[in-house]
């Protein structure tokens, strides 16, 4: 996987695990939108931290994830026993 897609879907990982972490502060705070209002207002304040912060967070997972699916030397993913591959005839 080329450096962009790991960037790319930790980045997204890392938006997910964002959400799912505020979602969760916000029932454990009993559903205050104001106090909902106030973390959106911080995160707008500071939106180029919080993009550098998901940038980073970004690559580690990105990375993490990628090395948890695909192993060098790993037959799962070996382009030549592809079930796809097998069928299309060689040009």
């Amino acid at each position: 996987m080329s450096a962009k897609k790991s960037l790319f879907f930790g980045f997204l990982a890392a938006l997910a695990f964002h959400g799912v972490v505020l979602t969760i502060l916000a029932v454990a705070r009993g559903f205050q939108s104001e106090w909902a209002l106030v973390q959106l207002r911080g995160v707008a304040e500071y939106w180029h931290i919080a993009l550098y912060t998901y940038a980073l967070l970004g690559l580690v997972l990105g990375r993490v994830i990628w090395d948890s699916v695909y192993r060098p030397g790993d037959d799962r993913i070996d382009a030549s026993k592809s079930y796809l591959l097998q069928k299309v005839p060689a040009a």
